[in-house]
């Protein structure tokens, strides 16, 4: 499965009649078909956190390893103070203007660049360099990734203003028109996290009963290296046997700590 979140649905229109989607009775603006879930959320890092968590309660999912993996997009419109209207991009850092957290969601194989993405809770007076700017996607992936695995929360932003094409030119026949034009982008993003959460989901059981073996683990600590061990194998291939700097960890704790080093050293590359 796949979740989508988008604010508005000027934005989520083109991708609700190219997937095919139809319309179903909830609390939020919500279309479906077998594979794919999306929610019209309203804009606002809020209204996007509740819309997934939403989804994710409907869907029945936790953070529980035994459940299926689920990938997640939050697509639509951002600006950018240089960018051309109509080009997309991944985020790769997203900043929350208001608190300052930040995330560092891993870098996928695809043919889409990818940049840094603010989110702000009310349009700015001047955009900030080199980012997009949009108001969703930090509540979108700080509720995102208490569902599924890090790599499997990506954001997606079509360029709708700039500084030469104001933000008071945006209006949602041009959010609509942006969307379809890059729709083909949108759809590749799509089918790069369904393949990605197909591996994601594949868990490396031998290797963890070994290392549960060597180490005693709590239930939090099992399922935490679970997912190190499920990022491992989407980042690097199976881990076959236990590496020589590993071996040598004094507790749980420590191995966890060297594994995901290696692990984000990996992703960190992509």
């Amino acid at each position: 499965m796949l979740g989508l979140i988008t604010a508005t649905l000027a934005e989520a229109d083109p991708v609700i009649h190219a997937l095919k989607l139809k319309k179903i009775p909830a609390p939020f603006s919500y279309y479906k078909n077998e594979e794919h879930h999306l929610v019209v959320s309203g804009i606002g890092k809020c209204n996007a956190a509740a819309a997934c968590g939403w989804l994710a309660q409907k869907a029945s999912y936790t953070t529980s390893i035994s459940t299926t993996s689920v990938a997640w997009l939050n697509f639509g419109i951002a600006g950018h103070p240089e960018a051309e209207l109509g080009s997309s991009f991944f985020g790769h850092k997203i900043t929350d203007n208001a608190s300052g957290k930040v995330w560092y969601p891993h870098r996928i194989n695809s043919d889409l660049p990818s940049t840094n993405l603010l989110t702000v809770d009310k349009p700015l007076d001047t955009y900030k360099p080199d980012q997009l700017h949009d108001m969703e996607a930090s509540g979108f992936i700080e509720a995102g990734r208490k569902f599924s695995d890090a790599e499997l929360v990506q954001t997606l932003k079509v360029v709708s203003d700039n500084s030469t094409h104001p933000l008071s030119e945006v209006n949602a026949k041009l959010a609509k028109t942006l969307i379809a034009e890059n729709i083909e982008s949108i759809l590749h993003g799509i089918d790069t996290l369904k393949l990605l959460s197909k591996v994601v989901d594949s868990t490396d059981s031998a290797i963890s009963v070994e290392i549960q073996k060597r180490w005693h683990f709590s239930v939090s600590q099992a399922i935490q290296l679970k997912r190190t061990l499920q990022r491992h194998r989407a980042l690097l291939g199976e881990l076959q046997d236990i590496p020589d700097p590993l071996q040598q960890a004094a507790s749980s704790k420590e191995f966890l700590t060297l594994l995901q080093q290696t692990v984000d050293i990996a992703g960190s590359k992509l």
